[in-house]
Parts: C-alpha cells; sequence; structure tokens
C-alpha cells in the first residue's frame, strides 16, 4: 500500500522501525520528502523515516488507524510551505528558527489548531540549531509566552 499525506498510522514502533513507544503517526509530504510526524502530544514532535515506517508495518507494529487529510499537522504543513520554512529536520538554520517563531506568534494569536504542533516544531528545532544558551532560553521563553497566550484563551473559551 502506498503512503498518502494524510494517513494516521498507530503502533508500538521506535524510530529506527524496531519495537517502541505506542505513538500515532501521520503522514505529511513537505517538499516531496515522504515521512511521518507524531501526533500524541504536540509538544514533543518526533519524525518516522519511510524505512521505518515500512519495516513497522512488515513486523505487525504499525497499522493504518484512519485518514484525516485536515490535521493541524498538515494545516501546519500548508502554511509553512506558504511562508517558505522547511521541515526541521530538512533545513536547519536560525533563518528557519526565527520564521518558525513569527509563525507561532500569529498562531497564537489567531488561536490556530496547529499552534501547538507548531511551538513542538519549534522546541525540536532550537536543540537542533546550533545557538549559544542564551538564544535557546529566549526561544523557549517565547514559545512558553505563545502556549500561556493560547491556555488563557481557551480558559476564556470554556467560561
Amino acid at each position: 500500500m502506498p503512503f498518502e499525506e494524510g494517513q494516521i498510522y498507530q503502533g508500538n514502533v521506535s524510530l529506527s522501525g524496531s519495537e517502541g513507544p505506542e505513538r500515532r503517526w501521520i503522514v505529511v509530504t513537505p517538499e516531496g520528502k515522504l515521512h511521518a510526524h507524531s501526533i500524541d502530544d504536540p509538544l514533543e514532535m518526533h519524525c518516522l523515516t519511510v524505512d521505518a515506517m515500512k519495516r513497522g508495518l512488515a513486523n505487525g507494529r504499525l497499522h493504518l488507524a484512519g485518514t484525516d487529510p485536515q490535521h493541524p499537522v498538515l494545516q501546519l504543513q500548508r502554511e509553512k510551505q506558504q511562508r517558505h520554512i522547511r521541515d526541521s529536520h530538512l533545513g536547519l538554520s536560525g533563518r528557519q528558527l526565527d520564521s518558525m517563531l513569527d509563525l507561532l506568534d500569529e498562531a497564537s494569536e489567531t488561536n490556530a489548531p496547529y499552534a501547538l504542533f507548531a511551538a513542538g516544531e519549534i522546541l525540536a528545532l532550537a536543540n537542533a540549531v546550533l545557538c549559544g544558551p542564551d538564544k535557546l532560553d529566549q526561544v523557549r521563553q517565547r514559545v512558553r509566552d505563545n502556549l500561556d497566550h493560547l491556555q488563557a484563551d481557551r480558559r476564556h473559551l470554556d467560561a
């Protein structure tokens, strides 16, 4: 079965395709680079390669659980493509980080469904980009500020 964007897989598969923690993954195709992003915890982003997905399917650790072409992860991918922002593992640079932070600010302001996933990708990107501890602290604080804003908005809506 060919992989298609929006397919959701579930199983006990690690990033190498061997046994790992139970996770759900959604297939994404930024810039034609097919892979999957974890979706259970928006702030803990992990990527699964096609090879790892194939190994997981072959050994029965991974199965197709559904399809969601409007999932917030895909909305984030589309927003990133419009802004020419690459996936964190496809292009590691400080510019990408700054662009993602701007995207998060706007997503937080508008309470976009993908805002939490943007925060998770930023945290993953910040750990991969070679920047000093001061810059890393600034990035983490900006993400925290946006998360606080999102939580306040949601509390207001629930009231």
